[in-house]
């Protein structure tokens, strides 16, 4: 007999998946959070395109950060003490068949930890979608706090006199609004996107 750690998500992810993950977790979480961390420090005094294409492949739903999370979570998995065999037939730890003491505290802990990375996947991602914003080129027409998406053929901007391209971060707080062309344009062309994802080639 011997003994191992056993938790709610050893049992959700298996042993094999779950000490994989927790052995990347050690030698590159610290590296990974320090890079994202650096990332973000950058993203709140410059507004880079460079930039903000690298916080959209690193943060909110982002294959990376999902990982990041995973890594994250099962890196703070706590666990509890049992003895477990070893099938030496199949070469493989035989979980034990009744839940042992102790293990409704690991359940808990581990909803927990699902649910701050589940909020920490939405807050990044709703971060990235402002600083990109923040770096996005508009022209703004500040009389009537209309402003257009920069190099498009936007009509309404055609007839516009007092136009300033400007950044989204100089103006994201003003309360201005996107022109309803402007609005169907961008609408058009993430449903020709969509429809382009499953259009078989």
């Amino acid at each position: 007999m011997e003994t191992e750690r056993y938790s709610f998500l050893k049992n959700i992810f298996g042993r094999d998946t779950y000490e994989g993950f927790k052995e990347k977790a050690r030698k590159y979480v610290p590296v990974a959070a320090g890079i994202l961390l650096l990332l973000f420090l950058l993203s709140l005094f410059f507004h880079w395109g460079f930039l903000s294409t690298l916080i959209d492949l690193t943060f909110g739903t982002s294959l990376i950060f999902l990982l990041f999370t995973i890594c994250v979570i099962i890196l703070f998995d706590k666990g509890i003490t049992i003895k477990v065999e070893y099938d030496s037939f199949s070469h493989q730890y035989i979980p034990p068949t009744k839940k042992p003491e102790g293990y409704t505290w690991t359940v808990v802990w581990g909803c927990t930890l699902i649910a701050i990375g589940i909020v920490l996947i939405y807050a990044t991602q709703k971060y990235k979608n402002y600083y990109g914003f923040g770096c996005d080129t508009f022209l703004v027409d500040k009389n009537s706090g209309i402003y257009h998406v920069d190099g498009i053929d936007c009509e309404e901007a055609s007839h516009s006199y007092n136009l300033e391209k400007m950044q989204g971060y100089e103006f994201q707080d003003a309360g201005y609004h996107m022109c309803e062309e402007c609005v169907e344009w961008l609408e058009d062309a993430e449903s020709a996107y969509n429809e382009s994802r499953y259009r078989r080639p």
